[in-house]
């Protein structure tokens, strides 16, 4: 999937866009995705639905599913499909 916009920006920019437009910080360029298609989600989902049995067997941790915004440096925030902490 390619992106379909990219400006310069930061943290900052990022947390003042509207909730839950699909951009992602990249590496200081903030990078709005086109939406994900049918396929993409059914993979998501299989693969959340997978991991969430082993997690919750193993008392591992918590998954959840995207989007969620993980900021990683003041110039990288994702939006991942599937978070595990």
């Amino acid at each position: 999937m390619e992106p379909c916009f990219i400006i310069r920006a930061t943290a900052a920019d990022y947390e003042q866009l509207p909730e839950g437009m699909p951009y992602q910080l990249i590496d200081g360029e903030l990078v709005l995705w086109l939406s994900r298609t049918p396929s993409h989600q059914r993979a998501s989902k299989a693969l959340l639905l997978a991991l969430n049995d082993f997690v919750e067997a193993h008392a591992l941790g918590e998954l959840y599913p995207g989007p969620l915004d993980v900021y990683l440096s003041d110039a990288d925030a994702f939006q991942p499909d599937i978070l595990f902490v």
